[in-house]
């Protein structure tokens, strides 16, 4: 089959008019669902380690908080966030599931940047609990976000976790 000018002219039109059909937003936004697993320990439950479980992460120590960093990748320009959120279930009835979403860089000798208030779980069960900070929080260029949790020990056998965490960026 042989192509003519005007065939080529009219595929460049269709594509060209293709892209003018996407919403901008569905570029421009950013946003992604972490697993609790990608969560990294950094004190509490020395020994018992963590449990992983559904990809999500539990504190299967009967005595110590599990303090855990959440990493989430910054692939904007620092124009902020639309949205950040982690979920939890929280199994006991003496502490809080709690998470703070920070962003640090280091520049020369200190380290630079911001963190939130932590924000807890609302009391305990078997069931899920999606806990947003909806403030628009900013990264530069140079630095990432993520979140600091700590997760209560196990209770009466019960263990909590984080089961997910997202940031939206926009």
């Amino acid at each position: 089959m042989k192509m003519t000018a005007k065939t080529l002219a009219i595929g460049a039109i269709m594509v060209l008019g293709a892209t003018n059909v996407v919403p901008t937003h569905a570029i421009d936004d950013d946003a992604k669902v972490y697993p609790g697993a990608m969560c990294v320990r950094f004190s509490g439950a020395i020994g018992d380690n963590t449990t992983l479980s559904f990809s999500a992460i539990g504190n299967p120590s009967t005595t110590a908080t599990l303090r855990v960093d959440c990493p989430v990748i910054n692939d904007e320009d620092g124009d902020g966030t639309l949205q950040a959120w982690f979920r939890a279930i929280d199994q006991s009835y003496t502490a809080d599931v709690s998470c703070s979403v920070n962003s640090f860089y280091r520049s020369g000798s200190s380290w630079l940047g911001w963190w939130t208030p932590s924000r807890p779980t609302a009391g305990a069960g078997t069931h899920v609990q999606h806990i947003s900070f909806p403030e628009d929080l900013g990264a530069n260029s140079v630095s990432h976000y993520y979140f600091s949790c700590r997760i209560p020990p196990r209770y009466s056998g019960h263990i909590s976790y984080i089961t997910s965490y997202k940031v939206e960026e926009d």
